[in-house]
C-alpha cells in the first residue's frame, strides 16, 4: 500500500465513520444517507458496502474502496465513537437481511426481525452476492473491534442454515464454510486465502494484533500490555457447533467480501466497545514482513477442511 493510499484511507474512512466530522465518501455520500436507503436501494448498489465495511485486503470489484490500515485499525478499537458508528451500519444490514441486535443484560444477541419471512427470500438460496457481502461484514466487524457482534451475527446465520437443512433454496455449504472463516481464522488470514505461501505474508499490523494476543498482551518485543481476549465470546458458541474447530487454544494457552434467523448469542466478555480503556495498545508497524513457520503464532483453532474453490471477494 502506497503512502498516498494509507493517507487517503485514514483521512477517507475516519472522517467518514467520525460523527463530529461525518465526511462523503468518493462518490458523495454519507453514512446517515446509506443508512437512511430503502431496501431496495441497498441491494441494487454495490459499491457502498466496501466502504461501510472496509477491509485490509483490496477488493477487485471496487478497487477506489478505502482499505483498513494501521492507523484505521488502531482509530476504531480506540474509539467507541466510531465503533457506535460502526454498529449502526451493522444493524442496518442486520435489517436488510431480515435480523436485529438484541441487548439480553450484558448479552448482544442476533434475532429475527418482524420482516425476516420477507427480507429472506432475498439471501437464503444456495448463493448470490448478498453471501459475500455477509462475509465481507463479519470480517469487518472482527478486524474493527466488534468481534462480540460479529461472533452473535455468525451463529444466527448458522441457525439459518440449520433451519433450512437441505431443502430447494438453502444456503449452500460454501457460504457456510466461508462465514465460518470470516468467524473464526486469525485476523491476519483473509477467508479467500487459500495459498499456504502467500499466507505467511501478511499486513503486519494484524500478525502483530495476533501475537501480541496470544502473548496476553505481556510486554515483549516492544508490544504493550491492555490487549483483550475478543476471541472469548466466540468460542462457547461457535465450537459448540463446530467441534473440529476447537483443538488446541487451551493446550496454547491463548487467551471478504463481501465472500444473510434465529437467534445468535455470544457469552459476555469484556470487550473494547463496553470500555475504551480496555482497547489493545501494540505495535503498528504496517510494512509486511515475511515469517517463518517458527515464529508463526499458533492458530487458535484446527483449519477445518477447505474447498478447492473460493468465492471471490466484492
Amino acid at each position: 500500500m502506497s503512502s498516498s493510499t494509507v493517507a487517503y484511507t485514514q483521512r477517507g474512512i475516519l472522517r467518514f465513520y467520525d460523527p463530529a466530522i461525518g465526511a462523503a465518501d468518493r462518490h458523495g455520500r454519507f453514512l446517515s444517507s446509506i443508512l437512511a436507503w430503502s431496501d431496495a436501494e441497498l441491494e441494487d448498489c454495490h459499491d457502498y458496502i466496501q466502504t461501510l465495511f472496509p477491509l485490509p485486503e483490496p477488493s477487485p470489484f471496487n478497487p477506489a474502496a478505502p482499505l483498513v490500515s494501521s492507523g484505521v485499525f488502531t482509530a476504531f478499537r480506540t474509539k467507541p465513537e466510531l465503533r457506535n458508528r460502526l454498529k449502526e451500519s451493522f444493524c442496518r444490514m442486520l435489517k436488510f437481511y431480515g435480523f436485529k441486535l438484541h441487548v439480553d443484560g450484558a448479552n448482544e444477541i442476533v434475532v429475527k426481525g418482524e420482516n425476516f419471512g420477507r427480507a429472506s427470500r432475498n439471501w437464503v438460496t444456495r448463493f448470490n452476492h448478498n453471501h459475500l457481502r455477509i462475509t465481507r461484514i463479519i470480517r469487518s466487524l472482527r478486524v474493527l473491534g466488534l468481534e462480540q457482534q460479529a461472533a452473535a451475527f455468525f451463529v444466527a446465520l448458522e441457525k439459518v442454515c440449520e433451519g433450512n437443512g437441505r431443502t430447494i433454496g438453502s444456503i449452500g455449504e460454501r457460504s457456510l464454510e466461508f462465514w465460518t472463516r470470516a468467524a473464526t481464522w486469525p485476523l491476519y488470514i483473509a477467508p479467500d486465502n487459500d495459498d499456504e505461501d502467500k499466507r505467511s505474508s501478511c499486513e503486519g499490523f494484524l500478525w502483530d494484533f495476533e501475537e501480541c494476543r496470544l502473548r496476553g498482551g505481556k510486554q515483549k518485543d516492544g508490544y504493550e500490555s491492555g490487549v483483550i481476549d475478543h476471541d472469548a465470546a466466540v468460542r462457547p458458541e461457535i465450537e459448540d457447533n463446530h467441534p473440529a474447530l476447537a483443538t488446541d487454544h487451551k493446550d496454547s494457552g491463548e487467551g471478504s467480501d463481501d465472500t444473510d434467523g434465529a437467534v445468535g448469542k455470544v457469552n459476555e466478555a469484556k470487550s473494547s466497545s463496553e470500555n475504551d480503556s480496555d482497547a489493545p495498545t501494540f505495535s503498528t508497524r504496517s510494512k509486511k514482513r515475511r515469517h517463518t513457520a517458527s515464529d508463526s503464532p499458533p492458530r487458535t483453532r484446527a483449519r477445518p477442511e477447505l474447498p478447492n474453490t473460493s468465492l471471490p471477494r466484492r
